[in-house]
Parts: structure tokens; sequence; C-alpha cells
């Protein structure tokens, strides 16, 4: 869902408004080996560019949570914390893939915002190579997630590693046919892509109309596009 950008508290131009940035990646079995290799180097990759977006816009205090899931839910950055002092700790993979778990972990993470102070509208990433494995809990997940008043009207992006991520849980998670799931075909897309979703995310925030927004929206989807047309449908590498 496309976010705009929130006006400034009263306070005068040093007033800053949170944003609230979630990773969701999946450390199942399945992502063994050079997936998950190629996922740890994606994050750390993305994360001086997001920096440096983020710093751009004046009004905004960008703050990253990242959790694993597998057949529990493991907050690799739990606390909201600031860009500036984000540091990656690599994941290891091996479990099931509970994606119903790690919706309602953000969703819980949702209900700690204070809804009666402004801020910036949170962006959810979630990056899998499957399909979940908690069924019913999945699907109640993803109806409490698009039914909280923070989690409706957040940004939602999911990018696919592989050839097994289900491309229809993914958009059905983002909930806006505009928005498009992001198929990484091998590590180097998969690179290009979370830092390409997490900084144009950013940018969809930080705009003074949904207009401005909406067209980042189609670049992205443009983006999306040209990438699965220029890749070879048999280069599953990782």
């Amino acid at each position: 869902m496309v976010g705009n950008s929130a006006p400034m508290l009263p306070g005068g131009p040093t007033s800053r408004l949170p944003m609230h940035f979630f990773w969701l990646l999946d450390g199942s079995s399945s992502m063994e080996g050079k997936k998950i290799q190629s996922l740890n180097f994606a994050v750390a990759e993305a994360i001086p560019p997001i920096r440096r977006t983020a710093e751009s816009v004046p009004a905004m205090r960008l703050l990253v949570r990242a959790l694993r899931f597998a057949t529990d839910v493991d907050w690799i950055v739990r606390e909201p914390t600031p860009i500036a002092e984000l540091q990656w700790q690599d994941i290891a993979a091996g479990g099931d893939t509970s994606t119903g778990k790690a919706i309602n972990a953000v969703v819980d993470e949702l209900d700690k915002i204070d809804v009666r102070h402004r801020h910036y509208s949170p962006v959810i990433v979630l990056v899998t190579d499957g399909r979940n494995t908690d069924g019913k809990l999945y699907n109640d997940a993803l109806q409490r997630l698009m039914a909280h008043p923070v989690g409706r009207k957040a940004q939602r992006y999911g990018i696919a590693i592989g050839a097994d991520a289900s491309i229809e849980e993914l958009q059905a998670f983002i909930g806006n046919d505009k928005t498009p799931v992001f198929e990484a075909r091998n590590g180097d897309m998969l690179a290009d892509f979370l830092k390409f979703v997490s900084v144009s995310s950013i940018k969809v925030s930080s705009q003074p109309s949904p207009e401005m927004a909406d067209a980042i929206i189609k670049d992205m989807a443009t983006e999306a596009r040209t990438a699965k047309e220029k890749s070879s449908p048999n280069s599953w590498v990782f």
C-alpha cells in the first residue's frame, strides 16, 4: 500500500517523525547453502544505501527491525534501531517456513506504535523461497495484519527467492496489484532487489502527494518486469 509523507510534529524543523521498517527473512531449511549466504550478503549490502536515503529526508527517523522465521521466529534486530546504528548479524537456515508466526510477530510490534502521534507509513519487506507451512495460522495472521489500523496502511513488499517461492502468497501479503513481487533468480538479483525495494520504500513514504508516490511504485513495477524479462527462466542459481 502506498504511504505518503506525514506533516511535521509541532516543534520546528528539527522534529523527526519515525518510520518503522521491518525485514521478514526466511531462514527455513530450503534456504541452506547459497541462498542464505546470498540473503545475508544482500542485507549487509543494502544498509549503506538505505542509510544515505534516510539521511536525505530531514523529517524522517528510520527505525529498523529484522526477524528470521523458520519453525519459530527469532528477532535479529528486536528493538527499533536507528539506521545509523544498524549492524547486520548473519542468520542461519534450518526449520519450517512459519510465515504466519512472522506476520503475527510484526503485528505485535505494530500494536506498540502510538497512533496518537504522527509517523510515516511503516514498511514491511517479506523475503522467502517457499510457501508457508503454518496453514490456518498464516491465513489468520494475514487477516490480522490487513485489519490492523497501522498494518493495513503499511507499505508491504515481497521478494521471491528461486523457483519454489509462492508468488500468490507474496502478492496476497502485498495486497496491492500495482506493487509487484520481485522474483530473484540468482544471488545478484536478490542483492539488487533488496536494496532497490528498501530504498524505494523510503522514497515512497517521503513523497508529499499520492501521485508522486504512485510514480515510484510504477517505476518499481517496471524494474521488476524488466529484470524478469532479461533473466533466463532456468537461471535459478544460488
